[in-house]
């Protein structure tokens, strides 16, 4: 209460929380936005509720609260009594956002399913390299070459009336980075595999990825955005280029 004392134009659960908030915290959480939310998520328990009111929740759904007095198993018995997976609402989310978690916990699973699935022969080596050589020249094959986005500039030239001219040399230009991308890892790890260039832990990537039919997160990064498995992404990009 001493420490409370010192803010005298703040009501003292608001000093309580500033204490615990930036004072406690303040040292480890840099981020000036994150104190401003940790200060809002403490609000929530440094509330007059908390000690006058016995129904007072946390959460939205009632689940989370302070129990009654009551003895040393009575609090265990709450405590076990909690969900053993904490909703979106303990963090201050709205329960949307188990969506996206269920989303990439599920994609993490089915990835890991699939890389033991590609590492389960055992000893098949020269498959797998004969497999990927096969699949890099499909790609080579399918995938064109860049486009001539200079020619395209004066075919379609830049002009107030023609808005369009512009957006589709600069999809022309995004395309062109994909391209070189996609060719040049798959003519890398060709050569990779015939022992001329290191394999780089992205190549390394490239080549897990090809194996198990995803999409190497090299070219996820110069792609547009796509949840497509590798032969879905080759279509869909032919289609679109």
């Amino acid at each position: 209460m001493i420490f409370i004392d010192q803010f005298p134009e703040k009501a003292p659960l608001d000093a309580l929380n500033y204490l615990v908030g930036e004072c406690n915290y303040g040292g480890r959480v840099t981020d000036d936005k994150d104190r401003r939310l940790m200060e809002v998520v403490l609000r929530t328990y440094f509330h007059e509720g908390t000690v006058l009111d016995d129904d007072y929740k946390f959460s939205p759904s009632g689940t989370y609260y302070a129990p009654k007095h009551c003895e040393y198993e009575g609090y265990l018995e709450y405590i076990k009594g909690l969900p053993q997976f904490a909703a979106p609402e303990v963090y201050g989310f709205h329960e949307n956002a188990a969506i996206t978690k269920n989303q990439n916990e599920t994609n993490s699973a089915l990835g890991t399913m699939l890389a033991t699935l590609s590492s389960a022969g055992g000893g098949g080596g020269g498959t797998d390299d004969a497999l990927i050589n096969k699949l890099a020249d499909s790609i080579l094959a399918e995938v064109p070459g860049q486009f001539d986005v200079v020619a395209a500039e004066k075919k379609y030239p830049i002009s107030y009336e023609q808005s369009m001219n512009t957006v589709f040399t600069q999809e022309l230009a995004r395309f062109n980075v994909l391209i070189k991308t996609i060719r040049s890892s798959c003519v890398d790890l060709k050569r990779a595999i015939k022992g001329e260039v290191l394999l780089s832990p992205a190549l390394g990537d490239a080549l897990q990825s090809l194996t198990d039919g995803a999409v190497p997160a090299m070219w996820i990064a110069k792609s547009y955005p796509s949840l497509k498995t590798l032969g879905g992404y080759q279509r869909d990009l032919l289609e679109r280029l």
